[in-house]
């Protein structure tokens, strides 16, 4: 089943409260909370504040969206025991975290190494706290594209590590679906946006969420043939605008009822 929610990141010139009040006015039911603005890496006190006002307002927190940089964040200060302690006070039973910040045409092996070792040593971390580890799908880093995702799941050997997924159209050459199809069994939460680039590297031009239907609608009924639960969750909206965000809710459980 997949069940509709809120990246907290997409309004971070609003406190946690406010993120909560918005995803339950928008009728949506689990939010993402990042790890820089609204839950600190770290941070265990608000970290509990913020899993009780989920808890009293009826809404599932799908997962903790920390910055962790696999294979370099722990050299550069941020320690993966941090993100863990955050993601237990908060009770996401998934961590998000990234491949690194190179992506696969540039990176060589030692990169690869470094990554591997390190997401298996993170894993059996969160395992530990009976947590799950998501990669970020995501341009420059070694989880650009389906295959290179896949090889480093495999590479990892972890049962508890996935992936997110989301539509590289914007910035990767390729076919979504065929990533997504390539992935499917590894997916556990997605992001949704509606976001156009003309040069790659260059930034995003955003859109209201009906604008890319007829994409979306395809991703959505592959997504659907994928057994289990899981949250799509909207990701930045056209001017940082709440009422964008409220009308691209109507039409993300639009899309979820179909």
């Amino acid at each position: 089943m997949i069940h509709g929610g809120l990246v907290s990141i997409t309004f971070r010139q609003l406190d946690a409260r406010q993120v909560v009040a918005l995803v339950k006015q928008a009728e949506l039911t689990c939010i993402e909370w990042g790890g820089d603005v609204h839950v600190p890496h770290g941070e265990v006190i608000v970290a509990k504040e913020v899993r009780d006002m989920m808890n009293g307002e009826g809404l599932v927190t799908a997962a903790y969206g920390s910055y962790y940089k696999v294979g370099e964040s722990e050299l550069d200060g941020l320690a993966f025991k941090q993100v863990v302690d955050s993601s237990v006070a908060l009770d996401a039973p998934v961590i998000r975290v990234w491949a690194g910040s190179q992506g696969t045409s540039v990176a060589d092996e030692q990169q690869w190494g470094r990554v591997i070792d390190d997401g298996a040593r993170i894993a059996e971390m969160a395992k530990e706290a009976d947590k799950e580890i998501s990669f970020e799908f995501h341009g420059n880093t070694l989880t650009d594209h389906g295959e290179a995702a896949v090889k480093l799941i495999n590479s990892i050997g972890a049962e508890n590590v996935s992936l997110y997924w989301q539509p590289l159209d914007h910035s990767m050459p390729g076919d979504p679906l065929h990533d997504l199809e390539y992935i499917q069994e590894y997916v556990h939460h997605v992001h949704v946006f509606s976001w156009t680039r003309e040069i790659q590297d260059e930034p995003v031009t955003r859109h209201p969420l009906i604008e890319r239907e007829d994409r979306w609608l395809k991703y959505f009924e592959r997504i659907a043939s994928i057994d289990g639960d899981r949250c799509a969750m909207i990701e930045f909206v056209k001017d940082n605008n709440p009422e964008q965000f409220l009308d691209d809710a109507k039409v993300l459980r639009n899309w979820i009822n179909k």
